[in-house]
C-alpha cells in the first residue's frame, strides 16, 4: 500500500517527529511504500509541554498500536473523477 504522511512540526527531534519516524519505520517494516511531506519550514517554533520519557514511550507505543491495525481498517473511499460532472464539478446523481 502507498501511504503519504503529512508532518507539521519544525523540529525533527520533537514528539511529533518521533511519531512520524515510528510510523514510517513500522509501515516500511510491513512492506508499505511511504512518502513524508514536512509542511512547516524549520524556523517556525512550537513548544509543547515537556513529557518525561515514560509518558512519551507510552504515547509512542499506543501510536504504533494504531498502525498495527492499519491492515484491518477499511480505507477511506473517494469517488473517481468519472463520477463528477465535468462542468459543475459536483457528483453526478446515481440512476436507480
Amino acid at each position: 500500500m502507498n501511504i503519504f504522511i503529512v508532518h507539521a512540526h519544525p523540529k525533527k527531534k520533537s514528539f511529533d517527529g518521533a511519531l512520524t519516524r515510528t510510523a514510517v519505520a513500522f509501515l516500511k517494516e510491513q512492506g508499505h511504500e511511504i512518502g513524508v511531506f514536512d509542511v512547516l519550514p524549520p524556523f517556525i517554533a512550537w513548544s509543547p509541554a515537556h513529557l518525561d520519557d515514560t509518558i512519551r514511550g507510552n504515547y509512542l507505543e499506543a501510536y504504533q498500536g494504531r498502525f498495527k491495525a492499519v491492515e484491518n481498517t477499511e480505507p477511506i473511499k473517494y469517488p473517481s473523477l468519472k463520477e463528477y460532472d465535468q462542468e459543475t464539478f459536483q457528483l453526478k446523481k446515481k440512476e436507480d
